[in-house]
C-alpha cells in the first residue's frame, strides 16, 4: 500500500469516529500545570508584596529623597565634618571690575582650608557652601548658613 493509500484510509477512519475522546491522564497533566502556574503568580506576587520598597511621596530635581533628617548639625557632625572656623578661609586677591548699584562688583580668590583658591564672582558659592557677598578693595564678606563673616586680605 502506497504513502497516498494508508492516508486516505487514516482519514476515512477518523471521519467515521468524530467522537473526542478524554483521557483521565492529560486531564490530570492540565490540571497540575495550571495549578503550578497559579502557585508561582501567587508566591511571586506575595513575594514581591512583602519586599516591596516603599517611596516617599517627595520628589526633588535630583531624583527621589529616601531621608531628610531633622537637622543639618547633627548629620554633619555624624559624618565627620568640622564647625565653620572663618580662620579656615584666607583671601589672597580682590579684583573690582566695576559698581553696580552702588555695590562693587569683581572676583575674589578665597583659599580654603590650605586647598587650592578658588575664584569666585559676587553671588557664587564655593565647595562649603560659602557664598561670596560683597567685595571692597581691602576685604570680602562672605555668607555661610546665613551668617555673615569679613575677610581681610592677608599682607605677606
Amino acid at each position: 500500500m502506497s504513502l497516498r493509500g494508508k492516508f486516505a484510509a487514516y482519514k476515512a477512519k477518523a471521519s467515521q469516529n468524530s467522537t473526542i475522546t478524554i483521557r483521565p491522564e492529560l486531564i490530570s497533566a492540565w490540571a497540575c500545570f495550571f495549578l503550578v502556574l497559579l502557585i508561582v503568580f501567587c508566591s511571586s506576587y506575595w513575594v514581591m508584596r512583602i519586599a516591596r520598597i516603599v517611596f516617599p511621596p517627595q520628589v526633588s530635581a535630583k531624583g527621589v529623597v529616601f531621608y531628610e533628617a531633622a537637622s543639618n548639625l547633627r548629620v554633619r557632625s555624624l559624618f565627620g565634618e568640622k564647625a565653620f572656623d572663618p580662620s579656615r578661609l584666607v583671601l589672597r586677591g580682590v579684583v573690582i571690575t566695576g559698581t553696580e548699584a552702588g555695590a562693587n562688583q569683581g572676583m575674589a580668590l578665597i583659599e580654603a582650608d590650605g586647598k587650592p583658591s578658588e575664584t569666585l564672582s559676587v553671588g557664587e558659592m564655593m565647595s562649603p557652601g560659602i557664598r561670596l557677598e560683597k567685595i571692597s578693595p581691602e576685604s570680602v564678606v562672605v555668607r555661610y548658613q546665613g551668617k555673615s563673616y569679613e575677610l581681610q586680605q592677608s599682607r605677606y
